[in-house]
């Protein structure tokens, strides 16, 4: 899958993770990736499922955040 990197985050420790909506799509939760390949904008990923939705980046936003999505 293929991920703007606007999308990837890099923890303390240097793990790359990405925030998608819960299942009540009330709040940000984080899920652990791992990035194969680089390029300027667009960064090759593996550790999402086929439909999941992933939020870009919001200032601010975490790991619990609330959030609402709008269509």
């Amino acid at each position: 899958m293929s991920l703007s990197k606007k999308s990837i985050y890099e923890d303390a420790d240097g793990k790359n993770y990405v925030l998608v909506p819960s299942e009540d799509k009330a709040t940000a939760v984080r899920k652990d990736i791992e990035v194969k390949f680089k390029n300027n904008n667009n960064w090759q990923i593996e550790g999402l499922d086929e439909g999941d939705e992933v939020l870009e980046f919001v200032y601010g936003i975490k790991d619990g955040s609330k959030i609402e999505i709008q269509q």
